[in-house]
């Protein structure tokens, strides 16, 4: 048959294609593969085609913590608020609704792009100490000490330069270093290091000497350390409690023998709901660690955070721990007075207008807590319009807290896309300063006073004395000095200056019915120290004292106030096109009519480190450098 086959193509030609047709014996392999082939195709495509069905529109799974394990914690309300505010709600039921969503705020943001977005900052013998404490911070409210970076005896200073404790003696000229003492071998950790500058205390009798350090070890996260160490013998110094709390550095109070510490603990997104450690604060002593009971643990119906702002207090004297406190969802500004420690948090309150117009405005709520009996007592919580600048916004007077703040409004606007809301700013921020009276006993606003100075100004600097309340506002370098009369809690008056170039940044009680202020000239490079007085129109300025090129120290603790002699000392920093920036200590002196420069003195270039005071005509000034003394001139 072969040959045959061969013979009849070769005489006629035919293809293939035909000889395999009319071969009655051919074999039906050819065709079966090519109906496999497709069929395989098929069922691959049928395949593919359900998989992105179900990849596309089956529902995406509801990532939401199940917390029913851990209903027979004591921790259990705490476990739901968080869990409810780390929870992401979904964009999208699916992958194609997703899909289409970022296809459409694409377009979104594009429109964005070209419109809206338009609209959208070596020696002798150290002498025996003394049992004669001598205050030298600027403490806002009497009695309760502030911690700072030096505290001094009539005969000896310590400073606590980065984390060495360094004692010196004060005797004029002749004065000295007499011992030091390094913290950080306290903790003997490897990967220790320090974040934030710590502050010290000293007990009345001049011989204790406490260190609050914030510090971090290797992974462990931020901590406060709290070390207690015997100085009576500035040679030998010796350590003597030391206690840890986990967090971050707040703020600190000594009233009474007793240490009160303020710190903040962040909760992170990943926590296991199984270990405390990764969602309650931790407090180390020396008899092991332990967390924060739930019954000292205050949380708000929402919350706005997962940080705590943790309150302690402590035994100055043992460091043995006295009562603590935890508010959750709090990590603003902190205000102490002799009977109450005052907590903020700042969230966004929301009102719907029209074509889904949103307005924002932030607002404050502020919780008050009084220790008794050994605990901390929740005495309520009361809110009001705008955020708090810092502690000296606010002040407790006669059964009433007074608080000033900054009103923030922000206009957005809303759009709908297949179930999705995309959210953005169609309006710059309106500010605007608001000061409020909260009557204590019932925690509810008494009067106010809002919106008193001109639209678009913030709160610069706010200082309390007594019935009197004095607050700085600016837009850019204009400074409006506002003046209230708090003498009636119903009947608020005021008035204000007017305009003056700058603004300050703190403003102080001077003594004799002068207020001084620190901060900006006409410009942003210029320094502006400014005497104020009480006028028949406002807030008068009496004199002024200017650097036009320089920068200042702007923590206040690093000023020295003498309201009896009315003398100032500050830290500046002076530079020029032709001349290098020089770092130096001024002391200036009001006469009643004209600000003088009495002495200055070279310093650290890190501003802040500067602390000094006046003894027997000598200005004794400690910075992160070593220290100066200096005498002052006589003034006539």
């Amino acid at each position: 048959m072969k040959k045959k086959e061969k013979l009849l193509h070769e005489m006629s030609g035919m293809e293939d294609t035909y000889l395999e047709e009319a071969n009655p014996h051919r074999s039906p392999r050819y065709s079966r593969t090519k109906i496999y082939k497709w069929s395989t195709l098929a069922a691959c495509f049928c395949l593919l085609s359900v998989s992105l069905s179900l990849w596309l529109f089956l529902p995406f799974k509801e990532p939401k913590n199940d917390l029913s394990q851990y209903e027979g914690s004591e921790y259990y309300e705490v476990i739901q608020k968080i869990s409810d505010l780390n929870y992401t709600p979904l964009s999208a039921e699916n992958n194609f609704q997703l899909l289409m969503n970022r296809f459409f705020n694409f377009e979104s943001k594009d429109a964005i792009a070209d419109g809206d977005m338009e609209n959208a900052d070596e020696g002798a013998p150290p002498s025996v100490g003394t049992d004669h404490y001598v205050e030298v911070t600027d403490n806002q409210v009497e009695g309760m000490i502030e911690g700072d970076l030096f505290k001094r005896t009539h005969d000896r200073v310590f400073y606590l330069r980065s984390n060495v404790l360094v004692i010196y003696s004060i005797e004029g000229e002749n004065s000295r270093e007499l011992g030091r003492y390094e913290v950080g071998p306290i903790f003997n950790t490897p990967g220790y290091y320090y974040y934030q500058k710590g502050e010290i205390y000293l007990s009345q009798d001049g011989k204790t000497v406490t260190i609050v350090m914030p510090h971090q070890i290797n992974s462990q996260g931020t901590k406060v350390g709290i070390v207690s160490l015997d100085v009576s013998n500035p040679e030998a110094i010796q350590k003597k409690h030391e206690i840890c709390i986990s967090g971050g550095y707040l703020s600190s109070r000594s009233t009474e023998g007793d240490l009160i510490l303020m710190t903040e603990y962040s909760v992170g997104r990943n926590v296991d709901f199984s270990d405390e450690k990764t969602f309650i604060p931790q407090i180390k002593t020396k008899d092991g660690e332990a967390s924060i009971p739930m019954k000292d643990i205050f949380c708000p119906e929402n919350l706005t955070n997962s940080r705590y702002t943790v309150i302690c207090r402590l035994d100055e004297d043992t460091l043995s721990l006295k009562g603590c406190a935890a508010l959750l969802s709090y990590s603003r500004e902190i205000y102490v007075s002799e009977e109450s420690i005052y907590a903020t948090r700042e969230f966004q309150e929301e009102k719907n207008e029209s074509k889904g117009i949103v307005i924002e405005t932030v607002m404050t709520e502020i919780s008050r807590l009084s220790f008794d009996n050994n605990c901390f007592v929740y005495r309520g919580a009361v809110t009001v319009s705008g955020s708090v600048l810092n502690q000296y916004s606010m002040d407790e007077y006669r059964g009433m807290l007074r608080i000033v703040t900054t009103t923030e409004q922000y206009q957005t606007k809303r759009h709908l896309h297949d179930g999705t809301v995309e959210l953005y700013d169609i309006s710059v921020n309106a500010t605007n300063a608001n000061l409020y009276i909260i009557d204590l006993s019932t925690m509810t606003v008494r009067s106010m006073v809002e919106h008193f100075a001109p639209d678009g100004e913030q709160v610069r600097s706010v200082r309390f004395d007594q019935a009197a309340a004095y607050v700085c506002t600016s837009l850019q370098l204009s400074d409006p000095v506002f003046f209230f009369d708090l003498s009636d809690p119903d009947r608020i008056t005021w008035k204000d200056t007017g305009t003056i170039e700058g603004f300050s940044s703190s403003l102080i009680n001077f003594g004799n019915g002068f207020l001084l202020g620190i901060g900006r000239g006409n410009g942003w490079d210029t320094v502006k120290i400014e005497i104020y007085e009480e006028g028949k129109n406002g807030v008068e300025s009496v004199a002024v004292y200017e650097e036009p090129q320089g920068d200042y120290a702007t923590d206040y603790k690093s000023y020295f106030i003498d309201r009896k002699n009315q003398i100032l000392g500050f830290a500046i920093s002076r530079y020029g096109s032709d001349n290098p920036c020089q770092s130096q200590y001024v002391l200036l002196i009001f006469d009643g009519y004209h600000l003088h420069e009495l002495l200055t003195l070279p310093t650290s270039s890190l501003l802040s480190s500067a602390r000094a005071f006046t003894e027997d005509n000598f200005l004794y000034l400690f910075h992160a450098d070593g220290f100066e003394v200096a005498e002052i001139p006589i003034t006539k």
